[in-house]
């Protein structure tokens, strides 16, 4: 889509960013070498044509964007789509970057909103983004302190049905994980007097909510294949995201909660399993630390301390990692450190 690799994308907006965080102008024509990499001036135009604007349109289109009510400070910068500004600098013609922290976030986050409305990009990417889960389990468990296993199919008479994504477990606990790639959209985020908006995002949580608590209840029919049911068992059912869903501590959450309870009386699921085994959401990056703090602390002393305390199960993971596990938190290391030199090695000459 944007006639560039992902791997140019991130060498080339590198590039500009260590320019940039040096002097925020690049006087034009460029004088950028990149023919080592194997990146000539045409992808270099292109990844401009997904980074840059004229100062005039740029206006145009912050104007139409502005609003001076109680969302003024949440309101859309078009600067995150575009933070590189085409304008004369000391009568010359360049490339101005006000704020090389917008040009980060468009080469990293800000790809997804590029791509997201692509055809059958929902699927393709949400099963990437499981088996990217996946991947994040085994490089934790280095210890082999947990165990884990990938989705099964399964029927319950004529009908197919799938686990959850992922079940870690150790002796007497176990992890149900649903991994939802779906973000939380912008209106959803900074609306703050239209509840409408607020509850049509929620009901998208809600479906995923209950869609892990009717598998959850076809394990504790004994349904699942290679998942025995246990009755001693603990199970934390928890929904992975792409970024933090920001969905605790103010009225979202009493919303989301109601919303919850009436689905499950709509479908006569028990009320019981929310009080036994309160769910989570937490974004794929807690995530990661989180389960290499499981291997030092186990499920079971974990969880409990997260979801069975009235004001800590509406923490962020990391905030609660922070504050209850300091010691094993600060043993938390980036899993991909080898994949990384991998992805950013130069290519020989």
């Amino acid at each position: 889509m944007l006639g560039i690799s992902v791997r140019d994308l991130y060498y080339i907006g590198l590039a500009f960013f260590a320019i940039y965080s040096e002097k925020p102008v690049i006087l034009l024509p460029l004088q950028l070498d990149l023919e080592k990499l194997g990146i000539n001036l045409d992808k270099v135009n292109r990844f401009l044509s997904f980074t840059s604007e004229n100062i005039s349109t740029l206006k145009d289109k912050i104007i139409e964007e502005q609003e001076f009510d109680d969302r003024f400070e949440y309101t859309y910068n078009p600067m995150r789509a575009y933070p590189v500004i085409k304008m004369p600098f000391k009568g010359k013609d360049s490339l101005v970057c006000p704020m090389v922290t917008l040009l980060f976030w468009r080469i990293t986050s800000g790809l997804y909103y590029e791509i997201c409305n692509e055809k059958d990009f929902g699927d393709a990417f949400g099963h990437s983004f499981q088996e990217y889960v996946g991947n994040v389990i085994k490089k934790a468990n280095n210890n082999k302190a947990i165990n884990f296993m990938k989705e099964e199919e399964y029927h319950v008479g004529r009908n197919r049905k799938d686990t959850v994504d992922w079940i870690v477990y150790d002796k007497d606990s176990a992890l149900f994980i649903e991994c939802k790639a779906r973000r939380i959209s912008l209106p959803a985020k900074i609306e703050l007097r239209d509840n409408s908006i607020i509850v049509k995002e929620l009901d998208k949580m809600v479906k995923i909510i209950v869609q892990i608590y009717k598998t959850i209840d076809d394990y504790c029919n004994n349904l699942y294949p290679s998942f025995k049911y246990e009755e001693k068992r603990q199970i934390y059912p928890i929904i992975l995201t792409i970024e933090n869903w920001f969905l605790f501590g103010d009225k979202r959450s009493s919303i989301l909660d109601k919303m919850v309870i009436k689905e499950f009386n709509n479908i006569n699921l028990s009320i019981d399993y929310l009080k036994k085994m309160p769910y989570s959401i937490c974004s794929v990056q807690d995530f990661e630390g989180m389960i290499q703090v499981m291997q030092i602390t186990y499920i079971k002393k974990f969880m409990d301390r997260k979801v069975f305390d009235k004001e800590k199960i509406e923490w962020l993971f990391h905030p609660f990692m922070s504050s209850e596990f300091a010691g094993e938190s600060k043993k938390i290391k980036f899993l991909f450190k080898d994949d990384a030199k991998i992805a950013f090695s130069i290519p020989n000459s």
